[in-house]
Formats: C-alpha cells, structure tokens, sequence
C-alpha cells in the first residue's frame, strides 16, 4: 500500500503544497478586501458619496472565491484516501483555474478611478442607492416637485440646507429625476458646485450642461451675457446648483432669475447661504430617527435571513455611530452586506470610530 502510495503521488500533484499557496493567496486578497471594507466605512462618515458597482461586484467575487475554496479544500482533504487517487488531478486542475481566478482578482484590487462614484457621474440615471422612505423625505419631495411643476409659480428659488451626509442631494437627485419622468415642460439642469467655487469654473460647467461652447474666451461678463440669451431661449427650466457653500451672484453668472420660468433649487449646509440665495421656500433635512436609522440600516443590509442576536446588536451599535445620517448608514450596510463571520462584524465595529462624524459636523 505504501508502496502505491509513492506512485500516486509521483505521478499525481502534490494537491497538498497547491492547496496550501492558493490558501496563502486568498487569505492577502482577503486582507485586501478588508482593507476596501474599511476604506468604505470612513467614507459613510465622511461622504455622501456612493460605492461603485464594479467595487460591490469584486466584493461579491472575492466572498464567492473563499466559499468555494472551503468546498475544493474538503474535497482535497478527502482526496488522500486511496480510493480517491484517481481525483486528483481533476482536484489539481480546479485548484489552478481558481488560482488564476484568485490572481485576477488580485490585479483588479487597487481600483485606479477610486472606490466611490462622485455625485454629477449618474445624475441622469436613477438612484443607485436606496432612498430614505421615511414621511418627511416623501414629504419634501411632494412640496419641492408641486412647486416647480406648478404652472401658475412663474418664477421661485428653493434652497434645501442640513449637516453633511444628511441626504440633501439624495433629495435634490430625487427631485431631478422626478422631473425627467414626469410631464414637465421645460429642461432639468444639475450642476455641482463643491467647496472650491469659482466664477469662471460655475459658469463653464452650466454651459456644459447645456451643451453650450463659449464663444467670448474667458471674459466672465460676456460669458454670463453668453448664459443669460441661452437660457432665455430656452424657455422654462429648473437649475439645480448642489453643494452650495457661499452666496452666488446669479447675475454675475448668467442664471436669470428674475425671468418669467427660471425655478432654481439650492442645496447647502448652511441655511444662511439659502437665505442670501433669496430662496423663498427653505427646506431642512433632518437626521433620521432611531428607528427610521435602523430600518434604514436593515434594508440596505437586505441580509435575507434571520440575524442572530449578537450581529443584531452590532448592528444596534453601528446604527448609533452614524448619527442618523442616511448616507452613512446606506454606505456603512452595503459594506457588510455578504458579512456573515461573526468576527468581522466585530472587526467592522472596532473600526468605526465615534470621531469618524467629527469632520461633518465641523463643516455645519
């Protein structure tokens, strides 16, 4: 017996050695993927913007590896019996397709384009995170679309304002497509302004959402004149400026706003911006509500099972560590959405720190 043994395995691969490097291999990729999860934690506190599906997707791949290499090493184990000799080299012969499988999603890790999808990069596409269901949401967004769909409302400016993460433009998107579905007669326009405003660049990103080309070189009055004509040839139109941080002089820009059919929507952290924006409607997003954080949370986990009571209460504690910010909890359960191990649950929580909100609430 012994002596069939030595054949075996001179004729056979050592199953064993290619079982054991393929483990080492998983368990860095692993370790890349928890790096990913904790670099998409930090960004639930500190963003409010959404994972990329292609990040979601190697996720979903590296959890589908590990699973199946837990299967393939039973059978391998197995395998040593002499009855099982003749198995090997098919065993063999799937140990290295997932190698390469392993080593592909190696390669793919390091996510040049980043993690997250900035805000403006799906803006003509629905939502690709779920929304906040709960009644002011639904609420806000009846008013704000009633009012810039009513016909009798010739003119208005409405500014949205709360602390970072809240939802803000989570609404303001909503409010966007909404109108691109809906019967509204005149052009939607969505351009972000960010923290780091300029004239010159506001003015050309408006003329790049509408399709416009400066025909005046960099001369701020022209251009504005230039943005004026074109949107008063266009007739009735929304502009939705997202991430406003201090008062914009629409003359200066080119945004008519005294004109008949001009309806502008403001999102800002600052209330004090809405109101020297002249915003006549100023809606605040609030945080969500213990239980409508934790619904939230739960949904956007879609775990599909029963949760035990020891990953219930992490999920408890997560939820708390958020403060019920909506981006936040839809970031932060995303992430732990093909969690199961117990003790990455524990890892996850460890690694959020209560100071991760700190920078958000500095900038309110």
């Amino acid at each position: 017996m012994d002596t069939l043994r030595e054949y075996v395995t001179l004729i056979f691969p050592d199953l064993e050695e290619i079982t054991h490097n393929l483990q080492r291999k998983i368990e860095l990729l692993k370790s890349r993927k928890d790096g990913v999860d904790h670099e998409l934690q930090n960004a639930a506190c500190h963003s409010g913007k959404k994972r990329k599906r292609e990040v979601e997707d190697w996720r979903n791949n590296v959890e589908n590896i590990r699973e199946e290499f837990e299967t393939l090493e039973q059978r391998v184990q197995q395998s040593r019996s002499i009855y099982h000799v003749f198995k090997r080299q098919e065993l063999a012969e799937q140990l290295e397709r997932m190698t390469k499988v392993v080593t592909e999603l190696d390669e793919q890790s390091d996510f040049p384009g980043g993690l997250s999808l900035a805000v403006d990069e799906s803006i003509d596409q629905l939502l690709l995170t779920p929304e906040p269901t709960d009644q002011a949401f639904e609420r806000n967004l009846l008013d704000i679309c009633k009012s810039l769909m009513d016909v009798n409302v010739i003119s208005i400016s409405i500014g949205i304002y709360g602390m970072g993460g809240v939802g803000k433009t989570t609404l303001a998107k909503r409010v966007h497509d909404q109108l691109k579905e809906s019967t509204f007669s005149g052009h939607v326009y969505w351009v972000t302004v960010s923290q780091e405003f300029s004239i010159d660049k506001l003015q050309s990103d408006i003329a790049k959402a509408l399709n416009l080309h400066f025909s005046c070189g960099s001369d701020k009055t022209k251009r504005a004149a230039q943005l004026f004509q074109e949107f008063k040839k266009r007739g009735r139109f929304v502009l939705i400026l997202d991430d406003v941080w201090e008062r914009i002089d629409a003359e200066k820009i080119g945004i008519p706003l005294k004109r008949n059919g001009c309806k502008l929507v403001v999102t800002s952290r600052s209330e004090e911006v809405c109101h020297r924006m002249s915003c006549k409607k100023i809606i605040k997003v609030n945080t969500l509500s213990d239980q409508e954080a934790l619904d939230l949370f739960l949904q956007t986990l879609d775990h599909g099972e029963q949760l035990s009571v020891e990953v219930e209460e992490i999920c408890e504690k997560m939820v708390n560590r958020c403060g019920g910010l909506p981006l936040a909890l839809i970031t932060l359960a995303g992430s732990m959405r093909s969690v199961i191990d117990i003790h990455e649950w524990k890892d996850a929580l460890e690694g959020l720190k209560v100071s991760c909100l700190e920078p958000v609430l500095e900038d309110t």
